[in-house]
């Protein structure tokens, strides 16, 4: 299995809280981080905007893949992030992409993640 430390530096560097060496030193890489933006979500329609919601969640699926690399995931687990990960997922599975791949980084991780 790969490392569990996650270098998610790009996400922190030009924050305030980046000045705190100490709080970094200790938590930096042992959190994964799912990021979201719901700019690209302002559109003319909601078909539209509900598109590029999915390609934001896909994006995200895809930065993650190491997940599927694994062997913490079940067989219908993988196929459902591969789903999701490829814009194939149905509404449903789009509604809770986000708590799956909480769950899915959960187990891979061995540690509830931070809210």
């Amino acid at each position: 299995m790969e490392s569990n430390l996650i270098d998610n530096t790009e996400y922190f560097a030009k924050m305030k809280i980046w000045q705190e060496k100490e709080i970094c030193e200790k938590y930096q890489g042992k959190y994964p981080v799912i990021t979201l933006s719901l700019k690209s979500a302002k559109q003319p329609t909601f078909e539209l905007a509900y598109q590029m919601i999915v390609e934001q969640i896909a994006s995200e699926f895809k930065r993650h893949r190491y997940l599927l690399k694994s062997d913490v995931l079940l067989e219908d687990e993988k196929e459902r992030y591969q789903a999701l990960m490829t814009r194939k997922g149905s509404q449903a599975e789009m509604t809770t992409a986000l708590k799956f791949l909480s769950d899915c980084q959960k187990v891979y991780h061995k540690q509830k993640l931070k809210n």
